[in-house]
């Protein structure tokens, strides 16, 4: 995974591109907060699809990650909103690095990433991650998780048992609000499925695909919100 991140911009975005056909996570978003004419820092930004749905109406994003390789392809696709964006190579455990306060703080798919490389230390890292964003934030901002509870399964849960640690630990310790999600996957027949799912999530999602022909894959994500006080 982390090897698809430093070198397989295109067939990353590819992927993603495929995700949440009927735009649920966009609509979330606007829903659980207006982002109009407010500042934000997105972490684990990859090509920048959770960027493009924010930039629109958000006064200045700064987009982080920790791939030059990500980053580079996520500044040539967003290059029409060039003058409302920043793109900073930043690790996630490098967030206090990050200077100034925002309205917003963002993740995808990222910290859950930094929690599973982290397995022995992983509560300390869950409340690092988590009062970083929270020193970034002016009073009467928010946090924004976003995490995944599933692909190509009938039921939304935590993938792993550590995922699953993590998000509790979000709701009970920290004070998220959870919201739960369908973004599922679209692809013009089976074949084109299996090609770009079976590129990220391996050989055995690619051949359960092409036995069930599915062109629309299910999926299920996360949405944990916090107003910083």
């Amino acid at each position: 995974m982390y090897e698809i991140y430093a070198q397989f911009a295109p067939e990353y975005d590819a992927l993603v591109t495929h995700e949440d056909y009927q735009g649920q996570l966009k609509d979330t978003l606007h829903s659980l907060y207006d982002i109009t004419n407010k500042d934000v820092v997105e972490f684990g930004v990859g090509t920048g699809r959770v960027t493009a749905m924010l930039v629109e109406k958000a006064r200045h994003i700064t987009c982080c990650d920790r791939s030059p390789h990500m980053l580079a392809y996520a500044q040539q696709k967003l290059q029409a909103y060039a003058d409302k964006l920043a793109f900073v190579q930043r690790d996630n455990l490098e967030l206090n690095r990050v200077e100034g306060q925002v309205d917003c703080v963002i993740e995808g798919w990222s910290f859950g990433h930094t929690v599973l490389d982290h397995p022995d230390t992983m509560d300390d890292v869950i409340d690092h991650l988590v009062a970083a964003c929270a020193s970034l934030v002016r009073p009467g901002g928010v946090v924004i998780l976003i995490e995944t509870m599933g692909t190509m399964v009938e039921d939304p849960a935590p993938p792993l048992a550590e995922l699953a640690h993590f998000y509790a630990r979000l709701r009970d310790q920290h004070g998220f609000a959870e919201h739960v999600i369908r973004t599922d996957y679209a692809f013009a027949d089976d074949e084109e499925a299996a090609k770009i799912m079976g590129f990220f999530f391996g050989e055995e999602m690619r051949e359960q695909i092409l036995t069930t022909r599915q062109a629309i894959i299910k999926e299920y994500t996360g949405v944990w919100i916090k107003t910083i006080t």
